[in-house]
């Protein structure tokens, strides 16, 4: 019987009934999260999340060299902070923004943080001499967030979140196509029609699964925790066109449906 990891959120198939975490990092994770009494982060999720699988164990040697090159820049330019953005993977909610938020307040020298879910990025400031950034890089991976040195090149940039609009777009096209083609032309045994016919519910299918399966998670998320999130509210339109037999939109549905959560992400990390 499948059921959802206690901390990601994710469903699994536990091999007895007393199993609650979907991998070892999970359990560990929210062993650490009860410990240091920070239970308000399920409270705060509002998205599905990711199992978290084994824990990072970088000794971010790169940090310590990063963090020496930011802190002479501001030496030069006679600032009281360096700061400087990191690349910080596994964020994927609002219960997560607030949980490294709250873990770098906490950090002796800390001064200000932004985090944006959409790009997957944390911008920090810190006190000269008071901040060790490979320490608290440390600090988070024990939390399941990997930190990572930042570059913006093509794609890098782009979160699961945005991955995930855009493959719908491209197969919602592609389907919308392919089912055009075969209407086009008068079905003949022999013709290319039914070669059209396939690929058009091939495209159809993977659009449904990438773009519907968000939302399934986040409605199995809503219910574990109790919290109704935007993208539990959105079932309910999808079902409203199911209800009525509009099988063909579904595709494009499920792009508004994405790009109306992204948005909202997008707003809420500005």
């Amino acid at each position: 019987m499948k059921t959802t990891c206690d901390h990601c959120g994710v469903g699994f198939r536990p091999a007895n009934a007393l199993e609650r975490f979907c991998c070892n990092g999970c359990e560990t994770v929210s062993g650490l999260i009860q410990k240091e009494g920070l239970e308000d982060f399920y409270k705060l999720r509002d998205a599905p999340g990711r199992p978290i699988g084994e824990l990072s164990r970088d000794d971010f040697q790169w940090a310590r060299m990063l963090q020496v090159f930011a802190e002479k820049k501001a030496v030069e330019e006679s600032a009281a902070f360096a700061s400087l953005t990191v690349s910080l993977d596994g964020m994927t909610c609002a219960g997560c923004v607030w949980l490294v938020e709250l873990l770098y307040e906490r950090t002796r020298g800390s001064h200000t943080i932004q985090l944006s879910l959409s790009q997957g990025t944390m911008s920090i400031s810190w006190r000269l001499g008071e901040f060790e950034l490979d320490a608290f890089l440390k600090h988070l991976a024990n939390y399941g967030y990997r930190g990572r040195s930042h570059k913006a090149g093509w794609g890098q940039s782009f979160s699961v979140q945005t991955w995930r609009l855009l493959i719908c777009v491209l197969f919602a096209l592609n389907a919308t196509f392919m089912n055009w083609l075969s209407l086009k032309f008068i079905p003949l045994s022999g013709t290319p029609v039914d070669l059209f016919q396939i690929l058009y519910l091939a495209f159809y299918g993977i659009c449904i699964f990438v773009g519907g399966s968000y939302f399934v998670q986040a409605l199995y998320v809503s219910f574990q925790n109790r919290v109704l999130s935007t993208a539990a509210i959105s079932v309910a339109p999808i079902l409203l066109a199911l209800s009525f037999g509009q099988w063909t939109y579904l595709p494009w549905l499920l792009v508004a449906l994405l790009g109306f959560e992204w948005i909202l992400s997008k707003r809420k990390n500005a």
